[in-house]
């Protein structure tokens, strides 16, 4: 009986330390996946509200600040092509549209909606190819000048492309496996895990390189593998008492 209690007793630490991790060591991070990969190809939620009851984004993206949003996606084995990831006006609005897709070349491609003075500037020599069943850490640097957003966006820590556009109202929406309105679903199975770290002041911050979102992707926690671990040493600890 005594180790029936202490193996609940362990159980509950370990979880209450494991979400103290998850929470102290976010490192700023948000993730809109709920900490787990999901699969699937529809809009999955907008970024904006937040607890103090102003009803404003603390993601939100206005005038004269920046975000970085990332994501871990996973392709499948049968390569699709559509949208894979974007963003959108606070809403889930068509404006404001900076998306990520691959085509029909099977290449990553970038498109824009609902922007005025839209331009998209390859980065050169990049090879743009995209593989199945392989995990790309994908980057949104947001910086925003007036209503100029600013968009650079990497794959694996390298810029492949800088999109840019005069926005109408924030960027305040985000969507994985479509755009934001629904629109060019991704036509293939793939996983996502999708992070958001709040905007900053132009005067205080700059968005994240690819290469500095890629370590700070890597660096954050794991709630399941250290749930895992911490178990393991309870077992081990039992063991020896016994």
């Amino acid at each position: 009986m005594k180790q029936l209690w202490l193996i609940a007793a362990l159980i509950a630490l370990t979880a209450g330390s494991v979400q103290a991790v998850a929470v102290g060591w976010d490192r700023g991070w948000e993730n809109l996946t709920g900490g787990a990969p999901g699969v699937g190809t529809q809009y999955a939620g907008s970024v904006d509200g937040n607890n103090d009851g102003s009803g404003n984004s603390w993601a939100t993206v206005w005038a004269d600040s920046n975000a970085n949003y990332a994501a871990l996606v996973t392709t499948g084995p049968t390569l699709g092509q559509g949208i894979i990831l974007g963003t959108g006006a606070t809403g889930k609005g068509t404006n404001n549209q900076f998306r990520l897709g691959i085509n029909a070349a099977g290449q990553w491609e970038v498109s824009l909606s609902g922007l005025n003075n839209q331009s998209i500037t390859y980065v050169d020599g990049i090879d743009r190819t995209v593989q199945a069943d392989t995990t790309y850490t994908l980057g949104f640097a947001i910086d925003r000048d007036g209503a100029t957003a600013t968009v650079t966006i990497s794959v694996n820590g390298t810029d492949i492309a800088t999109a840019v556009g005069n926005c109408n109202g924030p960027i305040g929406s985000w969507a994985w496996g479509a755009a934001v309105d629904g629109s060019d679903a991704y036509t293939g199975d793939a996983r996502y895990e999708v992070f958001v770290l709040p905007g900053q002041a132009l005067d205080t911050d700059l968005p994240l390189t690819g290469a500095e979102l890629v370590d700070e992707i890597a660096l954050l926690p794991e709630p399941t593998a250290l749930a895992l671990l911490a178990l393991g040493l309870a077992g081990v600890a039992l063991r020896r008492r016994a």
